[in-house]
């Protein structure tokens, strides 16, 4: 089998890269010394943020004990296919643009596939169920104590990473090192897939809809329904405080007027206020206005680091799914100089979502700040 030079391209990189180039004398992107020089950089910091940024995470929830909440049993997890992404998938990836064949050897061309394809799928898996666990916790707090025990939460664990093992084996066996002949009469070794495209176009469609499309509708829908909520409750105790204090005033007052005193200000609920009801025994049965308010406080800073969380996995895995599509459907872009780093971009911003996600905690999320600080804290007291 002989080959082009914009074949090689193609190939080296991924089959599924797009190639919308006409012209024969077709020039690889990486050809250029400063493109290379560029992405060998970028790649580095990528590998460098999945590297020591998910180790880092995984080792402070293990160490803390303020960490182990059920949110964060599920982002150590991520944080854990994060780290596999940045093992087996950035560095071989960069290596397929840098050489025109695969170097890896066929054991790493299969594992390649299948890593990136089950760290892919464990992902969006965890943060699926992470929204749901925050649904349940906010919507229905009384159930969540009993639903989600730590038995379960580990059966929910093996079940999340048993799912996404068994979907991407078929990576394992389509997935094969091919011996090709260049027009050049080199021999050289790539990694293909053995499958139709009619059969990879369905895979790749149905992988969108039901990894992509499916799961980020429904934690929208979730996270926006929270948010709600919260947003209500807020405005509930808001309204209940200036009662509050009527009532330190007035502790001699006798029950009737207590209880008059006590519904002044909640006794004409919104349209449509499902947690009406909650919030009453809520203010009823908690007296302590402050601490409630800094629980409310905890909770909408936890879900809003889980969104940003969402919309930068949402923003970051598009690209790569895009071009998988509009390759497949043999949809062609319009041709441009910069159309050759297409696919080198779609798989940085691919693999960049694993690299920012243990930043993101340091900068939403106070208790891993904390957290940090204290361990950095206790190390040095002990060296003294």
């Amino acid at each position: 089998m002989t080959i082009d030079n914009r074949t090689l391209y193609n190939t080296s990189a991924d089959q599924r890269n797009i190639t919308a180039y006409s012209s024969p004398d077709f020039i690889h992107p990486f050809s250029y010394l400063h493109i290379k020089i560029i992405f060998i950089i970028l790649y580095g910091v990528v590998f460098t943020g999945c590297f020591i940024g998910n180790i880092g995470i995984i080792l402070l929830i293990i160490k803390n004990k303020a960490l182990r909440t059920r949110t964060n049993f599920f982002l150590a997890n991520l944080a854990v296919a994060d780290f596999c992404v940045g093992i087996f998938c950035v560095l071989p990836n960069l290596s397929t643009f840098l050489s025109p064949a695969w170097v890896l050897g066929k054991v790493m061309c299969k594992l390649y596939y299948f890593v990136q394809g089950m760290s892919y799928t464990a992902s969006i898996l965890l943060l699926t169920v992470i929204a749901i666990e925050r649904y349940i916790a906010i919507m229905h707090p009384l159930r969540s104590r009993h639903l989600f025990t730590f038995v379960r939460l580990q059966i929910a664990q093996v079940c999340i990473w048993l799912l996404a093992c068994c979907y991407n084996i078929p990576h394992l066996l389509v997935f094969d090192t091919v011996d090709i002949i260049t027009s050049k009469g080199e021999q050289m070794s790539f990694c293909f897939v053995n499958l139709s495209d009619k059969d990879m176009r369905t895979l790749s469609t149905v992988n969108f809809v039901l990894w992509y499309i499916i799961p980020l509708v429904s934690m929208i829908i979730m996270y926006t329904r929270i948010s709600i909520t919260l947003w209500r409750t807020s405005h509930s105790q808001s309204e209940i405080r200036p009662t509050f204090v009527l009532y330190q005033k007035n502790r001699n007052v006798k029950g009737s007027q207590m209880k008059k005193l006590l519904c002044v200000k909640v006794h004409e609920p919104t349209d449509g206020d499902d947690n009406y009801k909650h919030n009453m025994k809520f203010d009823m049965s908690n007296r302590d206005t402050s601490s409630s308010g800094s629980g409310l406080t905890a909770r909408r800073k936890v879900i809003r680091l889980l969104m940003i969380l969402l919309i930068t996995f949402a923003f970051c895995v598009l690209p790569n799914h895009l071009r998988v599509l509009l390759h497949y459907w043999h949809i062609d872009p319009p041709q441009s100089a910069g159309i050759g780093l297409l696919p080198p971009v779609s798989y940085l911003l691919l693999y960049l979502n694993s690299a920012l996600n243990p930043g993101l905690y340091w900068v939403f999320s106070e208790s891993f700040r904390r957290s940090l600080r204290e361990t950095f804290t206790c190390r040095r007291r002990k060296r003294r």
